[in-house]
């Protein structure tokens, strides 16, 4: 792995983690235009790669999230209901999971599932007033709240598929649960850090082989990755914020009519080369 090649998978990765475009499906598509085809490298290095992106979450949101969790003890119940769905989908579906990442054709449905909805969300969110899961204030109760987290939580574990954003899938589910954007916003990554951080753990052995043999690589994406990471989070709150998280369903729109149109392509390529 060279170290050019490192840094665009770096940029890519901190950038579409969460800019709401699925950073799985990009890092597929990334990965196999720069011919990287090495499965268990790639698996070590995208590990690396989300450490580097949760460091930037923790940066951007630590004064925050401290401040609300210690105001509203019962946060880190809402954010463990949050998280079951996805370790359950994970634990039950990683076969499925993973073959998914090797399908240019269940990356471009699964961007398509994005781009709808983003556009349905950000059309529902209008005129929304309400606190939703406000991290300032302790408004609402807690069984209230709980019931709204696991629908963000079922967002989150469908996002284990490549092609779904994951911060697009929560942000969207927290808006139909007439969350405000700035609400919607902060929950995502609140209830998103601990299964990136679950996430690293399991793969961390995976991390020490590859820096071993590719450590420049390594330390110039994930600093790539951090630093994107960073810009993302300003680009994405902007965006929530101001009510155009529809372009980003745009975006996703395309990219799925791509993917399936190539897959087809291939697809007719490879039975005429058959018959």
């Amino acid at each position: 792995m060279s170290v050019v090649h490192a840094l665009i998978i770096g940029i890519v990765q901190g950038l579409t983690e969460f800019l709401p475009v699925s950073s799985s499906g990009h890092m597929t598509i990334a990965e196999m235009l720069l011919g990287m085809d090495d499965a268990s490298e790639m698996l070590a290095f995208d590990v690396a790669m989300h450490a580097a992106t949760l460091l930037a979450i923790l940066v951007f949101f630590a004064r925050s999230w401290v401040r609300a969790i210690t105001a509203q003890p019962q946060l880190l119940l809402v954010v463990s209901a949050a998280c079951v769905p996805a370790v359950a989908l994970y634990f039950a579906f990683a076969s499925a999971i993973a073959l998914a990442k090797t399908s240019l054709l269940a990356v471009g449905l699964a961007f398509g599932v994005t781009a709808a909805a983003l556009v349905a969300a950000d059309r529902l969110a209008m005129g929304v007033s309400s606190p939703g899961f406000d991290l300032q204030e302790a408004r609402g109760q807690v069984c209230d709240r709980l019931w709204r987290a696991l629908v963000v939580g079922a967002a989150q574990a469908v996002a284990l598929f490549p092609g779904v954003s994951r911060s697009g899938a929560t942000i969207s589910a927290a808006l139909f649960c007439r969350s405000s954007r700035e609400s919607a916003f902060a929950f995502s990554f609140l209830v998103g850090a601990p299964l990136m951080f679950g996430a690293i753990l399991i793969e961390a052995r995976d991390i020490s082989g590859l820096v071993a043999t590719n450590a420049w690589p390594v330390v110039s994406g994930g600093l790539a990755a951090f630093a994107a990471g960073l810009l993302g989070l300003l680009i994405l709150r902007r965006v929530v914020t101001s009510g155009r998280l529809w372009l980003f369903g745009a975006y996703a729109g395309v990219l799925s009519l791509v993917c399936l149109v190539v897959s087809l392509v291939r697809a007719v390529a490879s039975n005429g080369g058959a018959a």
